[in-house]
């Protein structure tokens, strides 16, 4: 089957290739981070951008008709120098923005990224690239982040796989603490804090990561913190197809639609408003009416575009899809976000109050 994000994946691929540093003689072959290998505009990598490598495993591992890089030599031979690029890197230190920043996101997102590929690729990693993901996965043992809690959302996945690749139970142990940590960090009304308020498009990228941590473990914490983001978020889907905007946190127009995808495969009566949200985000990048990988710029490109070929791959027939709120009159509010959403024969329309 070929669908619509495998369709948006293949389109945009070729813009994410020219990220990477393909030059086999340059010493900074397998880099994804432009401004710095070619530009020179920074003297520092960005090592969040190297999680676009995530998508070159996809993207070779994906058998399917419309996917001509699928088992390509020259594909796998970018794929293992981006790899091999990481594991240099990540012996100094994984820094996003300065050097010397060893960031709380860049370790937690990188860890996903870097474990996940190996795991689509169903290869082991190197002694030193092991090495590496366990002394990154130690950290997050003991760091966290309740502020901006999309990030501290990718933990108990990146420590999952770490338990998968070395069968150190420590990690699975951890991934479970750290879930509910997060059900202790969960408004009640569904939605994470994201620099001080609630985001559409950062709390679908927590979905994503949640997701796969509740079908890899079954963990039932993991499922009702979906299920209760899911719930929240339904009341965001506008009726042009559109979602998110000015009234979140950080103004996020999009959804990441993976983590929808999987729930609704995983668990379609369980988890109604998943099936909702992956019909409405189908439907929304067939009409385009709201943005798709090829909408968005080349940073958030790489950080994301993996999840598009993970939501083709979880996609299946959706069964006895609900309608949205929004087709019939509604007046939700959500008081400590002081946000209104309101719905009627005639009018749409969200406020948030000025604080």
């Amino acid at each position: 089957m070929t669908t619509v994000y495998l369709v948006e994946a293949l389109k945009s691929l070729p813009r994410v290739l020219t990220q990477l540093n393909r030059s086999q003689p340059s010493s900074t072959f397998g880099c994804f981070d432009r401004d710095y290998w070619h530009y020179t505009t920074t003297d520092f990598p960005s090592m969040r951008k190297q999680e676009a490598v995530l998508s070159l495993a996809y993207a070779y591992a994906i058998d399917n008709k419309a996917n001509l890089y699928a088992h390509s030599p020259l594909l796998k031979s970018f794929l293992v120098a981006a790899l091999e690029y990481w594991e240099r890197q990540s012996a100094r230190g994984l820094d996003e923005w300065y050097p010397g920043e060893d960031s709380f996101v860049c370790n937690a997102f990188n860890l996903y990224a870097i474990t996940k590929t190996y795991l689509v690729l169903d290869e082991k990693p190197s002694a030193e690239s092991l090495k590496r993901i366990v002394s990154i996965a130690e950290k997050l043992l003991i760091a966290e982040e309740k502020r901006v809690q999309n990030q501290f959302s990718a933990v108990p996945i990146g420590l999952w796989n770490v338990y998968l690749l070395t069968g150190d139970k420590r990690f699975k142990d951890a991934s479970r603490e750290k879930v509910r940590l997060l059900a202790k960090l969960q408004h009640d009304d569904g939605w994470f804090l994201e620099y001080g308020g609630a985001d559409i498009g950062y709390l679908s990228l927590a979905v994503h990561y949640l997701a796969q941590y509740y079908v890899a473990s079954k963990d039932d914490v993991a499922k009702t913190i979906v299920e209760k983001a899911c719930d929240f978020l339904v009341f965001f889907l506008h009726p042009d197809g559109s979602t998110g905007g000015e009234y979140g946190s950080r103004n996020t127009d999009y959804l990441i639609p993976s983590g929808f995808e999987l729930l609704a495969k995983e668990c379609p009566k369980e988890l109604p408003s998943a099936s909702m949200i992956a019909s409405f985000v189908r439907e929304g990048l067939q009409k385009h009416s709201f943005p798709g990988p090829a909408e968005l710029d080349d940073r958030y490109l790489l950080y994301t575009f993996s999840t598009y070929f993970e939501a083709h791959i979880a996609a299946g027939q959706l069964h006895s899809v609900k309608l949205p709120p929004f087709a019939k009159p509604f007046t939700k509010t959500f008081t400590d976000l002081g946000i209104t959403v309101h719905n009627s024969k005639h009018h749409y329309f969200v406020c948030k109050k000025n604080t």
